[in-house]
C-alpha cells in the first residue's frame, strides 16, 4: 500500500514546475522535522517520571538551595 502511494506521488511530481517542486520540498521538510519535534516531545514526556525520582529529594534540594 504505501508503494502504491508512493508512486502515485512520484507521478504527479514529474508534472510539476521547479517552482511547485521546491514548495513540495520544503513542505516535506517541514513534515519531517514536526516529526521529529513530536518525538523528541514524546521522549521528554517519558522521561519526567524517572526524572522527578531523581531530582525531587531534599539532597538535590540542598544541593541547588544556592541558586
Amino acid at each position: 500500500m504505501a508503494t502504491d502511494l508512493l508512486e502515485r506521488v512520484k507521478e504527479q511530481l514529474r508534472g510539476l514546475s521547479q517552482q511547485k517542486l521546491r514548495a513540495v520540498a520544503e513542505f516535506v521538510d517541514f513534515v519531517s522535522a514536526r516529526q521529529d519535534a513530536s518525538d523528541a516531545d514524546l521522549a521528554m514526556r517519558l522521561s519526567e517520571d524517572a526524572l522527578r525520582q531523581l531530582w525531587d529529594r531534599p539532597e538535590e534540594d540542598e544541593a541547588w538551595a544556592d541558586l
